[in-house]
């Protein structure tokens, strides 16, 4: 059941496609451009050509990473600390 005034999400498209795909897609099939927090954090990103992009594309992508335990955690908490400085 869904509650009153409860937020309710729908993928238009596959998520882990890049963000400029997904743009495209939603344009071509459903004529609107999303504005959502994770598109906006990674068209900024990609705007200031920022390296290290491919690491966070790659933290949702179908690729399995080869990354043993400690160094991918630390990856991720890197990246994670530049998202939340991008969002800022």
């Amino acid at each position: 059941d869904i509650a009153a005034g409860e937020e309710v999400t729908q993928f238009y498209c596959d998520i882990r496609m890049p963000v400029a795909m997904r743009q495209q897609e939603l344009k071509d099939l459903y004529g609107f451009s999303c504005s959502c927090p994770r598109c906006a954090l990674e068209l900024k990103m990609e705007s200031t050509e920022l390296d290290g992009l491919e690491n966070w594309t790659g933290l949702y992508s179908c690729s399995v990473p080869d990354l043993p335990g400690p160094r991918a955690v630390a990856q991720l908490e890197r990246l994670v600390a530049t998202a939340e400085a991008f969002a800022r």
